[in-house]
């Protein structure tokens, strides 16, 4: 995880978006899947128009 720092901080300046996009672009180039929780638990979130 040192060696991203400097990718995740440049990701930073960009904001919490930014940073989190990096975060998950660099678990993802490690072979590991980023599932959104609407994919893992739909049945969690709220109805379309609540």
């Amino acid at each position: 995880m040192f060696r991203a720092l400097p990718k995740l901080l440049a990701a930073y300046a960009k904001g919490d978006d930014g940073l989190l996009r990096a975060v998950i672009a660099h678990i993802e180039s490690k072979g590991i899947r980023v599932l959104g929780a609407h994919e893992i638990a739909p049945e969690l979130l709220a109805p379309e128009g609540s």
